[in-house]
């Protein structure tokens, strides 16, 4: 308990860009692989781990990096600073929506609402390419992150299209009875 505690100090104390998400990724597969039996278990509840953790993290890092957003910063390239700031509320806005509309997945469980976050997933993607773009050509320290970005959310818009689970779940309604099917229940000890 403590160690976590102590990168997230030595993070704050040095303001670096270290964030310890190694220990936090492996805790996060483990608990989603041990409820993969559940409605929300598995890759699904990995996907909404990694929304959820994501948009905290984007808030942390958007109030911790503020003066990046002001446009003094870009005084001798403002077509730069507009660049930015397009990629950037684009992409934290779609972001916004995807936690919205999770949100109301998790109570709901419609299918016309699954299909509303399959389509901000894709919007994500171009928002993504766009930003990708925009910094190959203005800021090329940002290219990692945009291409790892990009590839996540094309992941998750794969799951979201081809998934078993999120059918049986949002569509059919009858997960209790398919995950039998999907994952069988491990086959009891004996000792007699």
């Amino acid at each position: 308990m403590l160690a976590p505690l102590n990168h997230f100090a030595l993070y704050v104390a040095t303001n670096s860009d270290f964030i310890p998400a190694f220990p936090v990724g492996i805790i996060a597969c483990i608990v989603c692989n041990m409820r993969k039996r559940g409605e929300f278990g598995g890759w699904l509840l990995f996907f909404y781990w990694q929304l959820f953790s994501g948009a905290m993290l984007s808030v942390f890092l958007f109030l911790k990096n503020f003066q990046t957003y002001v446009p003094e910063n870009f005084a001798t390239h403002a077509p730069i600073h507009h660049w930015f700031m397009i990629t950037a509320i684009a992409t934290i806005v779609i972001l916004a929506l995807q936690v919205a509309v999770g949100t109301m997945l998790i109570v709901v469980r419609s299918w016309d609402m699954l299909q509303f976050l399959r389509i901000l997933l894709a919007a994500q993607v171009v928002a993504l390419f766009a930003a990708l773009i925009v910094d190959a050509n203005y800021f090329p320290n940002g290219v990692a992150y945009r291409v790892g970005g990009l590839i996540s959310e094309g992941i998750w818009m794969a799951y979201f299209l081809m998934s078993d689970r999120v059918r049986h779940v949002f569509k059919c309604h009858d997960w209790e009875t398919m995950v039998e099917t999907i994952y069988p229940a491990p086959k009891e000890l004996s000792i007699y």
